[in-house]
Parts: C-alpha cells; structure tokens; sequence
C-alpha cells in the first residue's frame, strides 16, 4: 500500500507502538498536524514543512526499538553508526540546494582524505576561551563580540584545510595537497605575530563576518606562539559599510560616495553628523542620505534660531534663580542629563512659552545655545553655529561645563507634565474623529472644558505590577531578574495595561528616580500642585476653555501610564 494511502486509523492498527515515539505525532502525507502532503521527492515542500517538525525530530523522544528513551538529537549519529555497520546503509552526501562556485560551476560532494586544524583539542580550547573571558586583560569594546568569539570556540574543531587542485601552496608535509583557498586566507593571521617587521597591525578593523575564522584564529596562534606578554590587548570589530541600506559593491562602483563628494554635497558639519549617526559600531554603519539632508536643515534651524535669540539680548545679565516657573526649573533640570533627548526637551520648553505668549528666561537659552555648541563640535569639528555666540577664541579650546546633578523628581514631573499634555490632546482627537462618524455629545468647534481627577490609592493592577516590580529588585535597588519580572507581568490579568506600566517605571529607575518612593506608593512630587502650576500651558496646547483638578479616590483613568 503506498504510504499516501495510508490514513491515520490504518497506521495506528498495524504499528501502534509507533505513535508517541517524537514529542510531536508526526508523519509525512495525512498524518502530518499542519496537513502537509508530499508525494514524491520535492525539494521546496520537504524543506518548507522541515522548520513545523524541527522540534520533534529533534527533541522527542524515541520510545520504540534500539535506543528507547533516549533523545532523538542524541541517537542520529548512533542509528548512522549501526545502519553503517549491519550493511543495511552506506554513506551518500550531497548539498541540501544547488551550490554554484565563485568560478560559477555547479558543486557537488565528494568524501576523500582531507587534512584538518584541530581547533578543537582541549588544552588550547580552555585556554582560548579563559582568555577570551578574561576582560580586563582583552579588551573587547562590545559584549556582542565576546558571545560571538565565545560561541565559536564551543562547536570549532575539526577545520578542513586543503584540496587536491586549483590555486594555493602546497602542504609542506603532503605535496599531493594544496591549501585551501579560504583556509589560505585565515593562517596567513600567524604572519601577524613578524607582522610588526613588515607592516602595522595595530589599526585593522574586522568584520562581524570574520569571528568564526579570522578573529578565532588570530587569537589561537598568538596564545600558542607567544608569552603571556605578548598576547593581544584588545579587538574591535565592525559591521558593513551601508550606503542607504544598500551594501557597498566590491571593487568600488558608481554607487559609492566618496567622503570629499559627501562633504561637498552635504557641507562638513551635515556629513560628519551623518556619520555618527551611522554608526561604528558591530552593527551595519549605514550612511543614510535623507539624514544628510535632514541634517542641513536642522541645522539651518538651529543657527536661525541661535541668531534670533541672541539678537534679543546680546548682553544678558546673569538672572537669579528666584522666580523660575516649573518649566525654567525642568528645563535646566534636564539640561543637565539629557543627550538624545538635549532638542526635543529644547522644544518643549520654547513651546511651553509659546502656548502662553510668554519669553523664555534668557539665561537658560544662552546657556543651551553654548552647551549645544559644544557637544556639535565634537562630532563635527568646524563648529560653525558657535560663531553666532560671539565667543572670543576657537570652541576647540573650550572647556566642557560641569553640570549639577540631576533632580529625579523634577525629571518625572516633567515628564508627567508632557505626557499629561499628549493624552488629552490625543483623546481630543479621537473625539474629533468619531465625531465625523458618529453623533456624539462632544462638538470640536464649541467651547470644551475638562474635569482631571486625581486619585490617592492605585488601581489593583498597578499594586501587583509594583509588588512584582519590587520583588525583583535587590537591596540596592538594582533589578536582579528581568525575566522573572517579565513572566510575572504577562500572567497578572491586566498584563497589556501592567507591561507598558512597568516598562515606565524601569525606565524612570535607570535614569536615576530612587525606587523606594514607587514601591512605598509614593509620588515624589506633589501631583495637584504640578497640574496647577501648568494649567495654562495646558489649556493653550489643548484649546480648552477650563480645566478642573478633582482630588478624590475614584480612579477614572484606565490607561497604562503612571
């Protein structure tokens, strides 16, 4: 009977020992439990149906014949080995899909005497790797090459290293043997150890590709030729140059862009902040040209702007700190932390004074220009928009301000403040949007109020995400189990408002707020005060007419924000 006609029942009467051998009850035809059906050998449906039974084939459990009860994965090479040795098999390799060489002839496979780097023998293995993890005396800039190098030398062993023809040396102990090309390409790493009487080593920079062959060898050759002294203090290595997602061609073609016609095309200052932006890190550098021109303009904006403020008060005079409003003390508050976030905080402030018709303390603004100036510089070394300042001298001689420390409470208040402002804002316009659709009690075009209430004692789900949140923290406030924080979440009952909740508070933690507050249900600032104190931007940002603040103990809101 041909196997496509066998169906389940038939199977499970003549070989019910069979059925519960994998984790998964799988067969191939109408058994299979995502209903594929092969008849005859074809290639893309075998290998499209290989990925839904991997976990079976490969992790069941064989409970029939030779082996029972050992796992699959395990007993492969044994069953190989006994079907070898009873005659009732022979060995036959052949590529998984067609394979064309880079002299574009089809490949096939053939089993023949082979000389092999024994890569894997234990002493050097060990060794490599108590080196590797070594880091104070190899420095490897980025966790991501240490799990790769590491990941390596655990499956490396036998490195098949010669071919009977083509290009190459011959082995010196076989003259019948060539080496081969690719192995050819990763030993000539041991002419690195004289490679400081012929050429500078120091400088090279590696590829993510080179890990499971250059990288790994040059660090085996040099622990097994040289004294501890010797050995190398440090790689980094780097990932693809990108040119708008599109990896550059090798030999160099029309696609390249050249840096002297960036920074013709592009100006200095736009192309080096490009740059950075790419990236030098392990992963792909991506020189993204819509960046470039994004840049230009940024920039056109911020000398704008830096002559416009200037112009308003070209001598200044130092302001007290007596009379700053919230928003001053935000602003400089996180003037003093911020990075990534060094505009938009910029712009939340012009536009918190905006809303109001109100001016920016000038002091501030001043101070900004100049600390902006001075992280510019560093990436783009003209410096261009710190001549605006009228500072005497070159900014390359200045020196960075020391800034004052970072007030977590001020931080998250404003913070509260901003996403305060966001929701309504965005629940305003989903008012609008169903009112297109739908009658609604809410018309966009008459006079709006809002009632904001707030609420003394926490919902119950953001009580057991706090709890959890706790318990995963050690005595000193650092988060000790991020998985076990993460289960916990996902089986509380509200877990798609709980995650995005503790997710907030995590990210508040790491950037300095003290956890205890939180854990003891404590805000650390006064909630209705901070609301009072901006009422006015807020009612201008969103066009209301009036807004209430209700102090009570019902919680109205159902979101996920804190």
């Amino acid at each position: 009977m041909p196997p496509q006609t066998l169906t389940p029942s038939k199977l499970r009467q003549q070989f019910p020992e069979f059925f519960g051998t994998m984790a998964y009850h799988y067969m191939n035809g109408p058994l299979h439990p995502s209903g594929h059906t092969i008849c005859g050998r074809t290639v893309t449906k075998v290998a499209e149906i290989l990925g839904s039974d991997w976990e079976g084939s490969h992790q069941g459990i064989k409970n029939y014949g030779a082996f029972k009860g050992e796992i699959v994965q395990v007993i492969q090479a044994k069953v190989q080995q006994q079907l070898l040795d009873s005659g009732e098999a022979f060995q036959y390799t052949e590529p998984d899909k067609r394979e064309i060489s880079r002299s574009g002839d089809e490949c096939g496979v053939a089993l023949m005497d082979q000389w092999y780097l024994d890569y894997g023998e234990t002493f050097w293995k060990n060794t490599t790797l108590e080196f590797v993890e070594n880091s104070e005396a190899f420095n490897i800039y980025v966790q991501e090459t240490r799990n790769g190098l590491r990941g390596v030398l655990n499956w490396l062993d036998q490195w098949a290293c010669t071919r009977t023809y083509g290009l190459g040396y011959k082995v010196p102990w076989d003259s019948q043997f060539l080496v081969e090309s690719l192995s050819d390409s990763t030993q000539y790493m041991a002419y690195y150890t004289v490679a400081h009487k012929l050429t500078d080593i120091y400088g090279q920079a590696p590829g993510t590709l080179k890990i499971p062959n250059h990288l790994t060898f040059f660090i085996y050759i040099y622990l097994a030729i040289f004294l501890l002294e010797y050995w190398p203090n440090a790689i980094r290595e780097n990932g693809h140059l990108l040119l708008n997602d599109q990896k550059c061609p090798n030999p160099p073609a029309t696609s390249w862009l050249w840096t002297d016609e960036a920074a013709r095309k592009y100006g200095e200052d736009a192309t080096q902040i490009t740059l950075a932006d790419a990236g030098d890190g392990v992963n792909n550098t991506n020189f993204n040209e819509q960046v470039a021109d994004a840049t230009i303009l940024r920039l056109h904006a911020l000398r704008e702007w830096c002559e416009e403020q200037v112009k308003a008060n070209p001598k200044p005079n130092p302001s007290p700190s007596a009379g700053l409003t919230l928003f001053d003390k935000t602003f400089a508050n996180y003037m003093n932390a911020a990075l990534y976030d060094f505009t938009s905080t910029r712009d939340f402030y012009r536009e918190s004074f905006i809303e109001v018709g109100l001016t920016m303390r000038h002091r501030l603004v001043l101070q900004y220009l100049e600390w902006q100036a001075l992280l510019l510089a560093v990436i783009a070394p003209p410096g261009r928009s710190s001549e605006v300042l009228g500072r005497r001298g070159t900014i390359h001689n200045a020196t960075f301000p020391v800034p004052r420390a970072n007030d977590p409470a001020l931080t998250v208040q404003g913070e509260y403040i901003r996403s305060t402002t966001s929701r309504i804002t965005s629940a305003l316009a989903a008012y609008e949007k169903k009112a297109k659709r739908k009658s609604l009690d809410f018309d966009p075009k008459k006079p709006s109020a809002l009632n904001i209430h707030t609420a003394s004692t926490f919902p119950a789900w953001q009580d057991d995400s706090i709890d959890i949140l706790h318990e995963c923290f050690d005595g000193d406030n650092q988060l000790i189990d991020n998985d076990s924080l993460t289960r916990q979440v996902l089986a509380l009952s509200e877990a798609t408002k709980a995650m995005p909740f503790v997710q907030t508070l995590k990210k508040r933690f790491l950037s300095g707020e003290q956890p205890d507050s939180n854990f003891e249900r404590k805000l650390v600032f006064d909630e209705v005060l901070s609301r009072g104190q901006a009422l006015s931007v807020l009612k201008s940002a969103t066009g209301l007419v009036r807004i209430d603040i209700i102090e009570g103990v019902l919680w109205r809101y159902q979101g996920s924000q804190p």
